[in-house]
């Protein structure tokens, strides 16, 4: 009963990774990335949308965008611009902390 608290209570989104139960050890950003990696993978396939990253950062189309083009993970394809799910994953696990 106190895990479902818990899982409600520390996140959302679809890609959202649990921290570790309190007792066990903590997952290294290596391991952290891969399981990021591997969920938005089975989510999203290789590339994804911008709707989809807007879905994945929680914010409006505007700011995925921008956030897209600052870190650098946006691929062109044809007219439109498709986001990389790995570079995603890895920018996301690593700014987690300084945001």
């Amino acid at each position: 009963m106190k895990t479902e608290k818990r899982k409600e209570a520390v996140g959302s989104g679809p890609g959202f990774i649990l921290p570790p139960e309190p007792g066990k050890s903590k997952m290294n950003i290596s391991e952290e990335i891969r399981l990021k990696r591997k969920s938005l993978r089975e989510m999203y396939g290789g590339l994804m949308s911008g709707t989809q990253l807007k879905h994945e950062l929680g914010c409006c189309w505007e700011t995925a965008a921008r956030w897209g083009k600052e870190n650098n993970v946006g691929i062109r394809v044809g007219t439109r611009i498709k986001y990389d799910t790995d570079e995603v994953a890895r920018v996301l696990i690593t700014q987690r902390g300084f945001v």
